[in-house]
């Protein structure tokens, strides 16, 4: 089946001339468009953050199987095991890759100063530009103004040449890697894979960009990957580097967006986008945690300690507006705003119509503002 726009080639981003085959281990991709030299069984790191390995070149056609699918088979193959397409997938994304929100105190364990996170990632911030894609998803899909979009410091998911003067400049820097999540070794080297898609930075209090968030671009044979195995294909990963050769678990942890140092009041959401948006048109600190049952680790965080050195006194719990019909979220809230009150905080409720917009960031962008309520006791 050939590659298209909605599923462009892994291998050279190409939409057209490109295809995939099934195989006896289930997919090969033939490459026609490949500039880079490779020789045979070279690992090849495709725009989609997986690798692949180069099998041969018949009359210009170069044949990729992916990494983690060759392996498999090679290792079936000596066991005498026959292996089945329909149990092993390209579109695999490790559990540690996806935002854990029962294991969010994981963030702990990473060594590495906010000061050093902050100039690697903005390092690949700085090489990297936000796609026409990703642009016009964010002004004509959620009706981002192209003002926010440029304040966003969002970027889309580097190409191989672009990886190439990211990891030359780091190395220039004499920056150390050790323990940064999202890079490992390979043959001695340090290195990145990162899945194809538009990329959210995650800030601290001091406007630092301490972890990387991906939206992926799942193309249609990954959905359908997922949905043969009962999933739906995770929203947002992490950028991590977990299980690879010194490589480092992301974890998750809550973020924050400000345009002034008045932090008397701040509104606690859920997601980036949602506080982004929330805290340029209400003109308020807006924290956002990665799921909303990660309050305990937001309380007991550094952020949570910082905001309170800076007078923090009000809190606004900003949850998404379907909440009624989700039983597990208001009991999160319920939690949230016991413990809150337990150590002495104001707190109050964001509301809104659900027609009105799902998220905060929705309702804003339609035209309207939430409604702050005081619990009556």
């Amino acid at each position: 089946m050939n590659f298209n726009k909605r599923n462009p080639c892994p291998i050279c981003g190409a939409t057209d001339y490109c295809a995939y085959i099934k195989s006896q281990n289930g997919y090969l991709i033939t490459c026609h468009k490949i500039k880079q030299t490779v020789k045979k069984h070279e690992i090849v790191n495709g725009i989609d953050g997986k690798e692949y390995i180069f099998l041969y070149e018949k009359n210009g056609c170069y044949m990729f199987e992916e990494k983690e699918q060759y392996e498999t088979a090679k290792k079936a193959y000596f066991e005498g095991i026959r292996y089945k397409a329909d149990k092993h997938t390209s579109a695999v994304v490790k559990t540690s890759d996806r935002l854990n929100f029962e294991d969010e105190n994981s963030y702990k364990n990473i060594k590495v100063s906010h000061n050093n996170l902050n100039e690697i990632y903005r390092t690949l911030l700085n090489q990297c530009e936000l796609s026409k894609k990703h642009i016009e998803m964010l002004k004509y899909k959620e009706k981002w103004t192209d003002d926010l979009i440029k304040k966003s410091d969002y970027f889309s998911t580097p190409d191989l040449n672009k990886k190439k003067k990211i990891l030359e400049e780091i190395k220039k820097n004499n920056i150390t890697l050790e323990g940064v999540p999202g890079f490992f070794t390979k043959n001695n080297k340090w290195t990145f894979n990162m899945v194809s898609g538009m990329i959210l930075p995650v800030y601290d209090i001091d406007k630092k960009i301490i972890r990387l968030q991906i939206r992926p671009d799942w193309n249609y044979r990954q959905i359908k990957e997922f949905e043969k195995r009962g999933e739906k294909p995770p929203k947002y990963i992490n950028f991590s580097s977990n299980g690879k050769e010194n490589g480092t678990r992301s974890g998750s942890v809550a973020g924050i967006h400000y345009n002034n140092s008045n932090f008397k009041t701040v509104i606690v959401t859920e997601g980036s986008k949602d506080a982004r948006i929330a805290s340029e048109y209400l003109k308020r600190p807006c924290v956002y945690l990665p799921g909303v049952n990660t309050y305990t680790a937001f309380i007991n965080s550094k952020l949570f300690k910082e905001l309170r050195k800076r007078n923090m006194e009000n809190i606004i719990i900003a949850y998404d507006a379907d909440i009624t019909s989700k039983p597990q979220v208001k009991m999160a809230m319920e939690g949230f705003y016991t413990k809150l009150k337990d150590i002495g905080f104001n707190v109050y409720y964001a509301k809104w119509d659900l027609n009105k917009g799902k998220g905060i960031g929705d309702l804003i962008l339609n035209g309207y503002e939430p409604a702050i309520y005081k619990r009556k006791k």
